[in-house]
């Protein structure tokens, strides 16, 4: 259960990641905060980090049989909650991307 929970707030956060790296999201979501001057490839390799990071997760939380299709279906989940907070609070989408990797972040330890 716990790795389930890991793999689907990495997911979250590495789709938010990548939404950033994106110009017209990023600008949207980082307009005018301390974090607007972070290169748009930082954004990009660290969501691309996370993605890698969510596989792992899932394969070691599932084996291959079913944490190939978990990580499918907790990416596509967090691809789609990430368009709805960048169409309705895109300024949330940094906070909540951090946060949801602080909860995967002690739920792996917590599981471990």
């Amino acid at each position: 259960m716990s790795a389930d929970v890991v793999v689907v707030c990495a997911a979250f956060a590495a789709m938010a990641w990548l939404a950033l790296g994106m110009g017209t999201h990023g600008r949207a979501a980082l307009a005018g905060g301390r974090l607007a001057n972070v290169p748009r490839a930082v954004w990009k390799g660290a969501g691309w980090l996370g993605v890698a990071l969510t596989l792992a997760a899932a394969l070691r939380g599932h084996g291959w049989g079913v944490g190939v299709v978990l990580w499918l279906l907790a990416l596509g989940a967090a691809g789609f909650v990430v368009t709805l907070v960048v169409s309705y609070r895109a300024r949330w989408l940094p906070v909540a991307g951090a946060l949801a990797m602080v909860v995967a972040g002690v739920m792996a330890l917590i599981a471990a």
